[in-house]
């Protein structure tokens, strides 16, 4: 097969030569897929050449069938020494793609089949040491992927399957001390992970369960001590244990499920029916009676050092916190009550504003949000309400305003946008009316001002704007007509407020202007232009009738050059930047 393309490839190469189907690259111009001459419909077959402009020398030669890369494509540095060399089928890559360092050192050599990368890759540094070999199937990294350092020294081992990160994953640092060593499942961080400094004494030991923190983490500083204990529960931190220098109980750190760390003034100790205070201690594993192995089952109270007040309240049963979990500000006010089962939040959540109204009602299921979630205004009015399914909306959801007016409505799937959001204004007049489909913008679109007047009708395709757009003043006169095409604005008519006609925009299939009219009092009064040049863009204005007014070029970067001043068809005057 390899020897039949060659041949292919070798015949198509004479045919072109024959026929002297030779153009320099600059007289090319592409347009979606395809390559054309300038000011040519006809798809460009033959060959493309480019030369340095201070060398002269070829720099890059392609092959081009029916308007696509169909053959060698090879380029040179202005010295002369190949760049790099491949083939391509109908424009796409195809075998082997090669190149080099100026030096003649090879860079990388690639393998592609129809346009993706497929088979064995393999990259070295300048000083001809490899630095990547790894292997591709159908565009995807697949199998065992090798990396190392200049010095050669080994940088990593890594697996894939079928693009995702799939087994062992162990990397180095340039001395050849290991940096990281954990296991990844489908694309995720699963079980253990492992972390070492340069010099192997500080390090780090976490657990992970579907790429989220799950499970206990070590940390050891640069002396070898241990520094902290943390527990974490899918992806959320929820306690931390700091050791001191000798090794002993430090601080224990709690966070609520929002990641921030709660008070911890004062000592934590029981309510004892004889008054006595039996202080507790913390352990990895759980709360105990302090000197004792005996986990606590119990009430524990936190005192607040600077007003004496209770500060928190916990029930326990086998030193895990179960049941409910109470807390008060430096006011004395209760701000939260919470319920736990094994350590996990289990059952409703509820926060309080300092006047001791309601201000967030919640439910847990395993540390997971589930069912009603509502919130209200300080006053007591509700302010919104939706529902959970495994901590993602799910359902019909509602917000109102401070005085009880529906603000807006809408209906979520597994955490997305799914079906009819509508919004009202302060006032009741509607505000917006959106369709959602799989949490993208998808059909019309519809927006009033607060007086009611309609002010935009648009339509949407997968969150883009596609087909007509029109808009309204609030006076009821036409703004503007648009038309898109997923996303590409292809026309455009403008009013002014008062209904008289300003512009009018016309665009090409790839969404370029080709030309804008400008109007006043109805009637055309100057037409603009555009043309491409080999670098850069050239806009042209003229009277309705053709006189030329002006030309105004600019660069590649859309940077001003020049602006050419015309009086009946005739150069006054020339502006350029300087």
């Amino acid at each position: 097969m390899k020897y039949i393309l060659i041949f292919i490839l070798c015949i198509i190469s004479l045919f072109l030569l024959a026929n002297d189907l030779q153009v320099e690259l600059n007289d090319l111009i592409e347009k979606d897929v395809f390559v054309y001459k300038k000011n040519s419909t006809e798809k460009f077959t033959g060959i493309a050449v480019e030369y340095d402009e201070d060398t002269k020398t070829k720099i890059e030669m392609v092959i081009y069938l029916n308007g696509m890369k169909h053959g060698e494509r090879n380029r040179w540095y202005p010295s002369g020494v190949k760049k790099s060399e491949g083939n391509y089928i109908k424009g796409k890559e195809a075998g082997v793609h090669k190149y080099w360092y100026e030096s003649g050192q090879v860079l990388y050599i690639y393998n592609y089949l129809l346009g993706v990368e497929h088979g064995k890759h393999e990259i070295w540094f300048p000083n001809g040491i490899k630095e990547a070999e790894f292997n591709y199937v159908y565009g995807k990294k697949d199998g065992t992927q090798s990396y190392w350092h200049e010095n050669g020294k080994r940088r990593a081992i890594v697996n894939d399957i079928n693009g995702k990160a799939h087994g062992s994953q162990k990397f180095w640092y340039v001395t050849g001390q290991k940096q990281f060593d954990y296991i990844c499942s489908d694309g995720e961080k699963n079980g253990i992970y492992m972390w070492w400094s340069k010099n192997d004494k500080s390090k780090t030991i976490q657990n992970y369960q579907n790429d989220k923190k799950n499970g206990l983490m070590y940390y050891w500083d640069e002396k070898g001590i241990k520094v902290y204990d943390k527990y974490w529960l899918k992806g959320d931190l929820k306690t931390a244990i700091y050791w001191n220098k000798k090794g002993s109980f430090k601080r224990r750190e709690y966070y609520d499920e929002n990641k921030e760390r709660l008070p911890q003034d004062g000592l934590l100790f029981i309510k004892s029916e004889n008054k006595k205070e039996i202080y507790l201690e913390e352990k990895i594993d759980g709360t105990y009676i302090k000197n004792s192995n005996t986990k606590f089952t119990g009430v524990a109270v936190n005192i607040n050092k600077r007003t004496k007040q209770i500060a928190k309240e916990i029930h326990f049963k086998n030193g895990l916190k179960n049941g409910k979990y109470t807390l008060w500000d430096n006011a004395g006010n209760k701000i939260k009550v919470s319920m736990f089962k094994d350590n996990i939040l289990h059952g409703k959540t509820i926060y309080f504003y300092s006047n001791g109204k309601i201000q967030d009602e919640r439910y847990y299921s395993v540390g997971e949000l589930e069912g009603e979630f509502k919130r209200w205004y300080e006053s007591g009015t509700l302010k919104l309400r939706w529902n959970y399914v495994n901590s993602k909306k799910d359902g019909k959801a509602e917000g109102w305003y401070s005085d009880g007016k529906k603000q807006y409505k809408n209906s979520w799937s597994s955490g997305d946008l799914d079906g009819i959001f509508e919004s009202w204004h302060k006032n009741g007049n509607k505000s917006n009316i959106y369709n959602y489909k799989y949490d993208k913008k998808s059909g019309e679109y519809f927006h009033w001002y607060e007086s009611g007047q309609l002010a935009i009708i648009s339509n949407y395709k997968d969150d883009v704007l596609h087909g007509s757009s029109t808009s309204w003043f609030e006076n009821g006169h036409r703004e503007y007509e648009k038309t898109f095409d997923s996303d590409t604005l292809m026309s455009l008519i403008e009013w002014n407020e008062d209904s008289t006609m300003k512009k009018k925009e016309y665009y090409d299939e790839y969404g370029d202007l080709l030309k804008r009219e400008y109007y006043k009092k109805n009637k055309l009064h100057q037409i603009e232009t555009v043309e491409e040049l080999d670098e850069g863009l050239l806009k042209i204005f003229r009277l309705p009738k053709g006189s030329l007014i002006k030309k105004v070029y600019f660069d590649d970067d859309d940077e001003f050059i020049k602006r050419e001043l015309f009086k009946n068809n005739k150069l006054t005057k020339t502006e350029t930047t300087k």
